[in-house]
């Protein structure tokens, strides 16, 4: 895509203040966009600190984030970027681009609504990119609004075809299986997999199985699809339904056939395959099972040999079809041989894709040691070689045992006794060449008899010595990357999840994108646009996270553009029905999220006050407020989202958060910094600011692991809460005995009693939000059904047709339907509010702020006690078949607690003014595996006197200040404040004891701020005194560093 490279030459050409921001959805992703700006452009400046382009992702950062003009970034950092009133008079309003992409991920559901929110609080006019959005026209309707607020003009650019075509496969392993090493491939390598017998080609016309789905729009037909399915159209088709000459072939194409042209060719066949398809009566039938033959003939092959033929002595192993495991090699073995490779594997479990590269790495090491202890001219070589050692050997020795020969000469050499040049100077010059020229020219100079055996490995070896693979791990090994990870890459095998190492997945981007790796198993981090072209893309295995969307973005890897003319999709060990729904499903439609969350308004409030009005801060206000989600409409919806404004705002003020002018007080810091965690942020604020904590955490000193144990079990119930299914509480009931605590314990009395007269103020206000709004704005009669917009009842009121029944009053919140079944304005939760409301009115539960309480109490759904049960026992194994959490979401779930704990220490003593010269706008926080990766690059970067530098691979990226745990207790002063306060340190878990150096801190605080929580605060003054706040944060500061090293034990 020129357009965003020709977008950062304009930056950079205008002047050295404009910044252009690249917001990419994956770390892999900017890591590849970083790369590719620094291949292309460089700048000289004169001021320092000033640089092209810099990244900035939540665990790492190169260059400094406010001293470039190409920022390139995550969606959650430029928000958070945006949203620092530090920034809105310094940073932001010099940002002139700003580029989406993959902006589909707005249809995500945890994510989305981020890239919603920054979609409509960009200050500038904005390029948003995507290859697999469903409804663009409407897309691009919803984004003019947006821009039109700006005074920006929006256009739309599609393309709708591209450059190399995809063939699909289905893959049917051998019955019998032999590897006994690597062919040798062939000289020119055929297009597509048609040759191999393990393979069947699949007509994209064939997946159309459900005609009432129809064909969807993208659905591409290369060149000899065309011509197969015109073949087929002919052969059934009736005087009733023809087909034109027209599209005959050699009357439709020229004589020099161009691609346009059989895209023309194609659009007509795919009309009047529509017609077909619409008509019950058409032999659209019979053209799909003709076109399935080639699936439905194909016969799995008895046995398969990865090179030569099969000897009377080979004994072939039996294939488990359905194993992903055993099919792997023989898959890999077929592309080799149709020259199919370098090829990604697409696997969504993480452990699953580990096993595959550890099953891989295993079956050829096994296969390469019988070939050793078999093969005589392997067993003749390493003679040869033991026999070249010895005389090397001898000769060093002989050499060091004469010292006459060195008396009164200075001897240089190496550590390994080489001396070089001095080694015989009694030679003359032309025997001492010969002696070089004959060491030098063996064959065992540079033979290592431990080293993968060719015909036994995957790599290209002609894209890399072994000294720069050395180096890469060198670097690895530096980072406690296991060595059979290491091994695996030597053979050319990689593995790419977001779990991995940061170092180990970059090292594995760039061996693969310089051909050196050519089998690659990934989840999708490798799926979002990064550019690692490839033959061929294997989908192994299925998975629930294989949808339409997410194919066709990993399909997209394949047959990259200046790289293959055609590009290979092979499905393994996934249904033929499966198949056929993913090749004929139609992109999803993007559907936005309501953007005006309680916690955003907030985050917007502190933005204009602390920036003080400043100019960027309104018109961010102005324009997120200008259009409600994608599917509300357009202008005529705003009402709602202004209502929906001032209610919020309601809500915040009677809790406490905002005062009347609307400056932010007391704990509003910590709870915007929580702002990912959604409604948990404003229970965990309640339960704060009524002194339930202070309560939990008094006994700290005297009882820590009780107190520490009550404390996670309080926060399990605001944080990653996860429903149990019936299937886990059935199989819990019937099991003997539970090593887990699978049920999570219900809340403490103080702190349920809380948060349910939270509950109960947050439906009060939103309650009162909706009857003031339908009183306002909605005139209309609540009589048609949603979906089909049909009107129910007569035109007369009820009382009019008969005055003898009683009837009772009309309702005006809730629906009219839900009236039918004697609902009246009157409700007990939430949940019951958003459910029964009436039509015309926006009001989701997940944008309002309260929290289900789970109890004891019949009908409460139960939540999975894996967080509680983790920190208890440390138990992996149980959590996985106990709790039933998925192992590949595991990891995921832990940290994101580890980042919630960091981020609440943070705050906290950021509100106890603990950490002077720090903006609290800024602050961001790291999991405990994130930290760990920056302390690793740190402590490699002083071991290093000279690191190497390596824009693919920043080895020693200095982490920001606003992405650390624990601040500085010693203040530094900041030349300006885009420095990503630089003053904070890179973690608390080195650190042994802090209790005197707080204590010091917190006397320091006493005297400086006796009245912690400012003016207007209705604060419990309970919770205030006898130091109950520096109790709490003494507790929070032992459990994050308990949770951090449980979590570092297990995944160490």
């Amino acid at each position: 895509m020129s357009c965003r490279f020709y977008a950062m030459k304009q930056i950079l050409e205008d002047d050295n203040d404009g910044v252009l921001v690249y917001v990419a959805p994956t770390k892999a992703l900017v890591n590849q966009i970083a790369a590719e700006v620094h291949a292309r452009f460089s700048k000289s400046y004169t001021t320092p600190g000033k640089s092209v382009w810099a990244i900035h992702t939540r665990d790492y950062r190169i260059n400094n984030p406010a001293g470039c003009q190409i920022l390139i970034t995550v969606p959650h950092i430029l928000q958070i970027m945006l949203l620092a009133p530090a920034n809105a008079t310094t940073w932001s309003p010099r940002v002139k681009r700003i580029i989406f992409d993959e902006v589909h991920c707005i249809g995500q559901a945890e994510d989305g609504l981020i890239w919603e929110q920054l979609l409509l609080l960009a200050p500038c006019p904005i390029i948003a990119l995507s290859a697999t959005i469903g409804n663009p026209s409407k897309f691009r309707d919803w984004l003019e609004i947006t821009q039109k607020v700006n005074g920006l003009e929006l256009k739309m650019i599609e393309h709708k075809t591209r450059y190399s075509d995809l063939r699909k496969y289905v893959y049917r392993p051998p019955e019998k299986f032999l590897f006994n090493g690597l062919s040798s491939g062939p000289q020119l390598a055929p297009l597509g997999l048609d040759a191999s017998p393990s393979m069947a080609f699949i007509h994209p016309i064939a997946s159309l199985i459900d005609r009432s789905r129809g064909m969807p729009d993208d659905l591409t037909l290369e060149p000899r699809d065309c011509l197969m399915l015109w073949k087929s159209m002919c052969k059934h088709s009736t005087a009733q339904f023809p087909v034109d000459e027209c599209l005959d072939p050699t009357t439709a194409l020229p004589g020099i056939i161009r691609k346009a042209d059989v895209i023309e060719w194609e659009s007509q066949l795919k009309r009047l395959l529509r017609d077909w398809i619409n008509n019950s009566c058409s032999p659209f039938d019979k053209v799909v099972q003709e076109l399935s033959q080639s699936i439905s003939d194909h016969e799995r092959l008895l046995f398969q040999v990865s090179s030569g033929e099969l000897a009377p002595t080979d004994e072939p192993q039996p294939i488990h079809e359905e194993s992903i495991l055993q099919t792997t090699l023989p898959l890999i073995c077929s592309l080799h041989e149709q020259g199919a490779l370098p090829a990604l594997f697409f696997n969504y479990d993480r452990s699953t894709c580990e096993k595959i590269c550890e099953h891989l790495l295993t079956q050829l090491k096994m296969s390469e040691e019988l070939w050793k202890a078999t093969n005589p001219v392997w067993k003749r070589k390493l003679a040869k070689f033991e026999e070249w050692t010895k005389a090397q050997e001898k000769q060093k020795r002989t050499r060091v045992g004469e010292p006459g020969k060195w008396k009164g000469r200075k001897r240089r050499g190496n550590d390994d006794g080489d001396y070089g040049d001095d080694e015989d100077e009694s030679l003359s010059k032309t025997e001492r060449a010969r002696s070089r020229a004959s060491t030098e020219s063996s064959v065992f100079g540079s033979f290592d008899p431990d080293a993968p055996v060719t015909g036994f490995h995957f790599a290209d070896t002609a894209k890399l010595t072994d000294s720069e693979f050395e180096e890469y791990a060198t670097q690895l090994r530096h980072r406690d990357v296991p060595e059979k990870m290491i091994a695996a890459l030597r053979r050319g095998i990689g593995v790419h999840h977001a779990g991995l190492n940061r170092k180990y997945r970059q090292v594995c981007e760039i061996l693969f994108r310089k051909r050196y790796l050519r089998v690659v198993i990934a989840t999708g981090t490798l799926a979002l646009g990064i550019n690692m072209p490839c033959k061929t893309v294997v989908f192994s295995g299925d998975s629930v996270f294989l949808t339409a969307l997410g194919f066709r973005q990993a399909a997209g890897r394949a047959g990259r553009r200046g790289f293959d003319f055609l590009g290979n999709v092979v499905f393994q060990n996934i249904s033929l029905t499966k198949v056929c729904r993913l090749l004929s499903s139609k992109l999803p439609d993007l559907n936005g999220h309501f953007p005006l969350t309680t916690s955003l308004v907030l985050r917007l409030l502190i933005l204009l006050h602390e920036s003080k009005g400043a100019p960027y801060a309104l018109k961010a206000l102005n324009s997120i407020l200008s259009c409600p989600r994608i599917y509300l409409g357009g202008e005529e919806s705003k009402h709602t989202v202004l209502h929906h404004l001032r209610f919020s705002i309601e809500y915040l003020r009677r809790n406490w958060l905002l005062n009347e002018q609307g400056a932010p007080l007391n704990f509003s810091g910590t709870v915007s910094h929580l702002y990912y965690t959604g409604n948990s942020a404003f229970a965990f604020h309640a339960l704060l600011s009524e002194g339930c904590f202070h309560d939990l955490c008094q006994n700290i000193q005297y009882q820590p692991k009780e107190t520490l144990q009550s404390l996670v079990l309080v926060l399990s119930h605001l944080f990653g809460r996860y429903n149990l299914r019936p299937s886990i509480l059935e199989s819990w009931k019937y099991r003997d005995k539970s090593t887990s605590i699978v049920i999570l314990p219900p809340l403490p009395d103080s702190a349920a009693r809380i948060l349910e007269s939270h509950n109960q103020k947050t439906l009060a206000i939103y309650s009162a939000y909706v009857t003031t709004f339908i009183n306002q704005h909605i005139k209309e009669e609540d009589c048609t059904l949603p979906l089909t917009g049909m009107k129910c009842g007569g035109d007369k009121p009820a009382t009019d047709v008969s005055s003898l029944i009683r009837f009772l009053p009309r309702t005006k919140v809730t629906s009219s339907f839900a009236a039918l079944s004697g609902h009246r304005d009157k409700w007990n939760n939430i949940t019951e509010l958003c459910g029964r409301i009436r039509s015309g009115v926006w009001l989701e539960q997940s944008v309002t702020p309260h929290l289900q309480i789970f109890s004891d109490k019949e009908g409460s759904a139960p939540l999975n006690a894996y967080l509680y049960d983790f920190y208890k026992h440390r138990n992996v194994h149980a959590l996985v078949n106990e709790n039933m959490i998925r192992s590949g979401d595991l990891w995921y779930l832990l940290n994101d607690f580890s980042l919630v704990l960091a981020t609440i220490v943070t705050s906290l003593e950021n509100f106890m003014k603990l950490s002077p010269g720090m903006d609290p706008g800024l602050v961001d926080a790291m999991g405990s595996d994130d930290i760990s990766e920056c302390e690793s690059d740190e402590m490699i970067l002083d071991e290093c006197d000279d690191p190497p530098q390596s824009v693919d691979l920043p080895l020693h990226p200095k982490p920001a200040a606003h992405e650390t745990v624990i601040v500085s207790r010693k203040p530094k002063q900041t030349e300006v404040v885009e420095n990503w306060d630089d003053d904070l340190s890179s973690g608390n878990d080195n650190e042994t004891d802090t209790s005197g150096e707080t204590d010091k801190n917190i006397e320091d605080m006493r005297n400086e701020n006796p009245q912690v929580a400012g003016q207007g605060s209705n604060v419990s003054e309970a919770f205030l005194e006898n130091e109950g706040l520096l109790q709490v944060l003494r507790a929070f500061r032992m459990l994050q560093e308990d949770f951090n090293s449980k979590f570092r034990s297990i995944w160490a």
